[in-house]
């Protein structure tokens, strides 16, 4: 039993299952309530949210930040949330954008010419039907049209927070009544 207890307490604090703690250097958006010593504080007693990266947890469940060109420590059960940021692109709205437009542009075409449209069915005898119109025009118009949105789309970047549950499980031993030692294991919520 006395080799088991190094091993328990080197344990310390581990990651819940399912933690997704982020990788060190992450830029991390942090809000904890601001006291006044806490960065960027502008009212005291309220949120206090600032951007920083993202070190480490320690085993006494401190939380190491990268804030500016210094390092700050605080408490995990007083961080109120920890988002990290997803860059992106606007691609796939870029490209339904011009499929859209391209597509509209090309049915409108269509439609044009009198006698000779190939769309339009009360100026020519032999235009097509408006299915088959529809999609000649998201072809020949829909197709490159999305190429070209997409391309436009993905210059334009975006950043998205997503939230990152930091919460974080004690195991430790402690006496037991009846003598001994039993495994205690604290989660926090």
């Amino acid at each position: 039993m006395r080799s088991l207890l190094p091993v328990l307490f080197l344990l310390g604090f581990v990651p819940a299952a399912g933690a997704s703690v982020p990788a060190p250097g992450t830029p991390v958006r942090v809000t904890l309530w601001c006291r006044g010593e806490d960065p960027p504080a502008p009212v005291s007693g309220a949120d206090c949210r600032f951007p920083s990266r993202f070190i480490t947890v320690g085993a006494n469940g401190m939380v190491t930040l990268e804030v500016g060109d210094s390092t700050a420590f605080y408490r995990l059960e007083a961080i109120r949330s920890l988002e990290i940021r997803e860059r992106g692109s606007w691609w796939p709205a870029g490209g339904a954008a011009g499929f859209l437009a391209g597509g509209a542009a090309a049915y409108a075409l269509l439609h044009t010419g009198g006698s000779t449209s190939p769309c339009d069915q009360d100026a020519n005898q032999d235009a097509m039907r408006t299915g088959e119109c529809i999609g000649v025009a998201a072809l020949v118009g829909g197709v490159p049209g999305f190429g070209l949105g997409a391309l436009v789309g993905s210059r334009i970047r975006r950043d998205r927070w997503r939230e990152v549950d930091l919460r974080v499980e004690r195991v430790g031993l402690v006496p037991s009544p009846r003598g001994g030692l039993g495994v205690v294991l604290v989660a926090s919520f």
